[in-house]
């Protein structure tokens, strides 16, 4: 797509998300479990993440499958993510 006034084209926007960071960065929940209850269903979206990043791999991976695979709520997933992904 160029430009009509100088025939450049514009700048490519880079998504942040795919940029290559320097420093691994640690990701904290949102709200730690505190109830036993809690910590079960945040148990169990992690192992559902860990194994479906093992099956399908990170470009097939979606937040809807890890809720159904844990089977939690899709708000249950949201809730404890550190980020609004």
């Amino acid at each position: 797509m160029e430009s009509a006034t100088n025939g450049r084209r514009a700048p490519q926007r880079i998504d942040p998300a795919l940029e290559v960071q320097a420093e691994p960065q640690e990701l904290v929940p949102r709200r730690r479990p505190t109830q036993e209850r809690s910590r079960r269903k945040f148990d169990a979206l992690l192992a559902a993440s860990r194994d479906l990043l093992t099956e399908v791999g990170f470009e097939s991976f979606t937040c809807e499958e890890v809720a159904s695979r844990a089977d939690v709520p899709i708000g249950t997933l949201y809730q404890s993510s550190p980020t609004s992904t």
